[in-house]
């Protein structure tokens, strides 16, 4: 799956105005602060996203095992409707946080992302929001299985990114 993400990640589009812009993570943060996010998590992480400025690229949006199918030879991704431009790392930001019950694989979705320039930035940013947005989503509804465990771990995770992007802000 990483291999297909990479290459749509390096498409580059005849018609990119064509492409929704998903880009205003300070914007798409922001109403998570005060509340699953404390207010200083926040601000740390829109003022990291903003000075770092990760590059932008073409996004799946909902990269899960589910949204792939695999033949002996390659991976074809399906379900292109929340693709967008995107900072980096988004796509692996939601394989790492659906990927929870294998850390073999997770180390896997880490070890895919270029270590150089703001990669970094956008990775621990766009956890940090998917897992916002998880943990919101399965507050909400109680029926799903293994909620509570999913909550646990959706909060492990939203910690991990929030340690990450302060030791990445304290380099800025």
């Amino acid at each position: 799956m990483l291999t297909a993400l990479t290459a749509l990640h390096q498409w580059q589009p005849s018609s990119p105005a064509d492409i929704p812009d998903d880009t205003d993570y300070p914007a798409q943060l922001a109403p998570f602060a005060g509340g699953v996010l404390d207010a200083a998590s926040a601000r740390l992480l829109t003022d990291l996203h903003t000075r770092a400025r990760p590059p932008i690229e073409v996004s799946h949006g909902d990269a899960h095992l589910g949204n792939a199918r695999a033949t002996a030879k390659e991976v074809a991704l399906l379900d292109f409707e929340f693709t967008a431009w995107r900072p980096v790392g988004y796509d692996h930001a939601k394989l790492f946080i659906f990927l929870a019950d294998n850390p073999a694989a997770r180390r896997i979705v880490l070890r895919n992302i270029d270590p150089s320039a703001a990669a970094p930035v956008g990775l621990w940013v766009a956890v940090a929001l998917v897992a916002c947005r998880e943990l919101v989503s399965h507050h909400r509804h109680a029926d799903l299985p293994d909620r509570n465990r999913r909550l646990h771990q959706l909060s492990d995770d939203l910690r991990l990114a929030l340690t990450h992007a302060r030791r990445l802000h304290a380099r800025l």
